[in-house]
């Protein structure tokens, strides 16, 4: 059996596994040692809570995720960078991998997915003309807005 995770030393951009086998982004840690206010990244047994934020209860908290970084590109303004973490392999999982992070390691948005895809991650990424050009597993080539991670144009490429 594993240690007891402390929920207090965990800080925003933090990733953690639940007991339900969902993964989630710590936002906001009040610090009470009783609830975090969490992103869902992914969630097998409910994608509809994918992107949603929520008090999670730190008894649910069951390990914190080791995040495989794949790549990292530095923005034209220095002080962010956008980091493509590894996917799962697991089924029935859309995980949202594309990061900006700020110049202390903070998470400032997660790229989006395309709707309806189902099982999806982002497999690539690049810069172009000021924009953020990132693939994903499903087949699309998708435009994000450098500041907020949001879908400029999404094409279907595969």
């Amino acid at each position: 059996m594993s240690a007891p995770i402390n929920v207090r030393d965990l800080s925003p951009g933090t990733s953690v596994v639940l007991a339900s086998g969902a993964e989630a982004e710590i936002v906001d840690n009040p610090g009470d040692g009783i609830w975090l206010v969490a992103r869902y990244l992914s969630a097998p047994h409910d994608p509809t809570l994918v992107g949603r934020e929520e008090m999670i209860f730190a008894p649910d908290v069951v390990a914190v995720a080791e995040a495989k970084v794949l790549s990292s590109l530095k923005l034209e303004d220095s002080q962010r960078c956008l980091v493509l973490y590894g996917w799962s392999h697991e089924p029935a999982r859309r995980c949202e991998n594309l990061r900006c992070l700020d110049s202390e390691a903070r998470t400032v948005w997660s790229a989006e997915l395309p709707a309806n895809t189902g099982v999806d991650c982002f497999v690539g990424m690049r810069l172009q003309r000021g924009a953020v050009i990132a693939t994903t597993w499903s087949g699309y080539a998708l435009t994000l807005d450098v500041d907020t991670g949001r879908i400029i144009v999404s094409e279907f490429v595969k």
